[in-house]
């Protein structure tokens, strides 16, 4: 009864073309990493500060695993054994999102603390010889 079940059309169409969709975001990703990204990094680059190109670079990775996890998403909505609207699956899918923002703030935020700690030693240090 199960492989009745499997072996419909309707559901072998709906499981390729989740596939199909989940593919199609793999390589989009690709695309975006090799041409958007390098085309707004020297847009980027132009500014004054390098505080653009400095967020930029650090979302890089977020940025690529943000299309996998739509591409998931959408995918989900065809695969006829899975529901989208499952709460769990929202939750993983929301928690992703949150995970990729942390992970893009940590990635910025990290040589600032290198920097602010380089900063307090040397006032540290001028307020001691004074």
């Amino acid at each position: 009864m199960f492989w009745e079940y499997l072996n419909t059309y309707e559901n072998l169409k709906n499981i390729l073309i989740s596939i199909a969709i989940l593919l199609f975001f793999l390589f989009l990703r690709k695309i975006f990493a090799k041409y958007v990204f390098t085309l707004f990094l020297k847009l980027t680059s132009k500014a004054p500060s390098k505080l653009f190109s400095n967020i930029w670079i650090a979302f890089e990775k977020p940025m690529q695993w943000f299309f996998i996890i739509l591409g998931i998403y959408i995918a989900a909505n065809y695969f006829p054994y899975f529901e989208q609207t499952d709460p769990l699956f929202l939750s993983l899918i929301r928690s992703g999102f949150i995970l990729l923002v942390a992970w893009g703030l940590f990635t910025f935020l990290t040589p600032l603390h290198f920097f602010f700690q380089e900063l307090i030693r040397g006032t540290t240090l001028k307020l001691i010889i004074y």
